[in-house]
C-alpha cells in the first residue's frame, strides 16, 4: 500500500501568507498571514474531525505535515474524506486540493518538478504526482536523504509541504 504523504495529498496548502492580516487592535499592530493562516487550519482540522475524520492532524505553521494512506479514512479518495472536506469547504485554506480533487496544469506541472527535484536529490523513489496529490510509497519522510532533499528542493515546494514554503 503506497502511502501518501498528507502535506503533499494536500498540495498546495499554502495557507500563511494567503489570508488576510488580523485585526492590529487584536495584536497590538499589523496583523500576520500567518497567524491568521495557521488559526484557519486550526478551524478546518478541527471541522474534519467533527466531521468523521478523527485522525485528521492539527497544522503545524499552517502546514499539515503527516501522511495519509490508501485505504483507510485518511485517503484523499474515500468516501468519509469526500464527505468531510465537503461540509468543511468553507473552512478549507487557500489552495488545499485535498487529494483526489482537481488540479490545474500549473499546479500539476509544480508538483512534477517538486517529484523531479526530490529525485535529483536523493530520494530516487520518490513518485510523480497522482489523482491530486504526491503518493510517497514507501519513501522514509524521516531519513537523513529525505530531509535533504526536501530542504535542497524547497524553492520549488508547492506550498504547504514539508520543509515549507
Amino acid at each position: 500500500m503506497r502511502t501518501a504523504i498528507v502535506a503533499l495529498a494536500a498540495l498546495g496548502l499554502i495557507i500563511a501568507g494567503c489570508s488576510a492580516g488580523a485585526d492590529p487592535q487584536e495584536t497590538g499592530g499589523k496583523g500576520t498571514g500567518a497567524a491568521d493562516g495557521q488559526a484557519k487550519a486550526v478551524k478546518f482540522a478541527e471541522c474534519m474531525r467533527s466531521n468523521g475524520l478523527k485522525d485528521f492532524p492539527d497544522p503545524v505553521d499552517g502546514q499539515f505535515n503527516t501522511n495519509f494512506r490508501r485505504g483507510t479514512v485518511l485517503d484523499p479518495n474515500s468516501p468519509q474524506w469526500k464527505a468531510a472536506l465537503d461540509k468543511c469547504k468553507d473552512l478549507q485554506p487557500a489552495g488545499f486540493l485535498g487529494g483526489g480533487g482537481q488540479m490545474s496544469p500549473e499546479q500539476q506541472q509544480k508538483m512534477i518538478k517538486y517529484a523531479e527535484c526530490m529525485r535529483k536529490n536523493g530520494v530516487p523513489d520518490f513518485p510523480d504526482p497522482e489523482g491530486g496529490a504526491l503518493l510517497s510509497g514507501n519513501v522514509d519522510q524521516n531519513s537523513p536523504e529525505y530531509r535533504a532533499a526536501a530542504e535542497a528542493c524547497r524553492q520549488l515546494n508547492p506550498g504547504g509541504l514539508i520543509g515549507g514554503q
